[in-house]
């Protein structure tokens, strides 16, 4: 019997005419058979081409170490194929790359959480950007960087209102800002959270939408230059780096 070739740290655990057992570290997202019930009907498991043939995936089983072992068994051709998957070099480096790709994620939307508050000065669109690639959430940022900086915004109204009253209160700048920062913290954080909250949209600060412009064009400018001394046209060079 000519088995056929387990690839990378995938390895045959046993192997007979009728079955075989393929051990992976990590699941490849194969279904194993579903058996027929009074509410469902049987579907065969997922067909995968190895080398010169199709298997079936019997069964999917998770082990205690965290591997994965499938139970493979060669094709019937009665069945109706649902679900196909190559298993060859190239198909196991695209699945390499996915979860690459989505470990990335998931490290990047913890990051996105945890700095929050820093993440929803950012312009909208970036925020938005981020929900879109690595599922970051948008308007929790927002309501977290707007709402620390809307009651600093109230407290300073507050204590000046205070002051003009003839009271006075101790309070550090940082706590209860002079009137013109305090008056601007308060309109635009109340402005951001009214469009996060009422709005669904997420919100920027105006100081650092200015910046990130600022920024995101002086380095697009760099790119351009690089690329045209590259050999670019200027008009690829502009499209390509989104300045046109």
């Amino acid at each position: 019997m000519i088995l056929p070739r387990a690839l990378g740290e995938d390895r045959i655990e046993d192997a007979s005419e009728s079955e075989i057992l393929l051990v992976c570290p990590i699941s490849k997202g194969w279904g194993g058979r579903t058996a027929r019930t009074a509410v469902r009907a049987a579907h065969p498991g997922t067909a995968v081409g190895w080398e010169d043939r199709i298997y079936e995936v019997l069964a999917a089983e998770p082990r205690s170490d965290g591997t994965m072992r499938y139970r493979l068994a060669p094709w019937e051709e009665a069945q109706a194929i649902r679900s196909f998957e190559r298993y060859d070099a190239e198909a196991e480096r695209t699945r390499s790359v996915a979860r690459e790709d989505l470990a990335a994620g998931i490290r990047k939307r913890r990051w996105s959480i945890v700095l929050a508050p820093f993440a929803g000065l950012l312009p909208g669109s970036v925020q938005k950007g981020m929900e879109r690639d690595f599922g970051a959430p948008a308007l929790a940022m927002t309501i977290s960087s707007a709402l620390p900086l809307f009651v600093v915004g109230f407290l300073g109204l507050f204590r000046n209102l205070l002051e003009v009253a003839g009271g006075r209160l101790g309070w550090p700048a940082w706590v209860a800002p002079p009137a013109t920062i305090a008056v601007y913290l308060f309109v635009e954080s109340a402005l951001r959270l009214a469009s996060a909250i009422a709005g669904g949209e997420p919100m920027g600060s105006l100081p650092f939408v200015i910046a990130y412009t600022a920024w995101k064009e002086a380095r697009g400018e760099k790119l351009v230059a690089k690329a045209i001394r590259e050999g670019m046209s200027a008009v690829e060079a502009f499209r390509k780096f989104g300045i046109m």
